[in-house]
């Protein structure tokens, strides 16, 4: 897909934004992840379930605004963005909504952070609700389009699908499950190296 960063920053197609969502490691230690997802389609649904997670973890969200600051920059300042927060992160986690697999950059942040050696799994979020309170379609698994060493990533990584048709149960599912997908990222990926 080529477009120009007008379009870009317009349609806000691919968001990273938290600095980390800290998760105890160790008694001392704490692991950050960094979220990416779909920023045209999906920014709300993400942002809701944001502000969850942020208020057990008390970490601050990267803000709109903040992301069009970094967009406005230029393709190489936002992969740079992308590669610094991912290089100071654990793990990946890629939100999946009905589009996510079509854009480039949600892509090139897994691949990087595949390469960079980091815990990466996806949660599907099409049953969560948009802006007019509407759930979408469930989209591909991004994870299906990445080949690493002649295999799909799909087939290494996990992708977990919350039970519920219901926004808020939804939302508490993913918010109970996270840590232990997280850990089980991190011990996978190490194992798999």
């Amino acid at each position: 897909m080529i477009m120009t960063y007008g379009c870009l920053i317009y349609e806000r197609i691919t968001m990273g934004i938290f600095d980390g969502l800290d998760i105890k490691k160790e008694k001392n230690k704490k692991w950050r992840v960094f979220y990416c997802f779909d920023g045209r389609d999906d920014h709300w649904r993400v942002y809701s379930l944001a502000s969850q997670l942020t208020s057990i973890t008390g970490q601050k969200i990267f803000t709109p605004q903040e992301w069009q600051a970094v967009m406005t920059k230029g393709e190489d300042v936002v992969k740079g963005w992308f590669d610094k927060n991912i290089d100071i992160a654990s793990c990946l986690i890629v939100l999946i909504g009905s589009k996510t697999a079509e854009r480039d950059l949600v892509l090139y942040q897994i691949e990087k952070a595949w390469r960079a050696n980091k815990g990466v799994f996806g949660v599907h979020i099409h049953n969560c609700d948009d802006v007019a309170h509407k759930p979408t379609i469930k989209g591909r698994n991004p994870f299906e389009l990445i080949n690493i060493d002649g295999k799909q990533l799909s087939d290494i990584t996990s992708v977990y699908e919350p039970p519920s048709r219901n926004s808020q149960e939804v939302y508490e599912y993913i918010k109970q499950y996270i840590h232990g997908w997280v850990t089980d990222a991190i011990m996978d990926r190490e194992l798999y190296n």
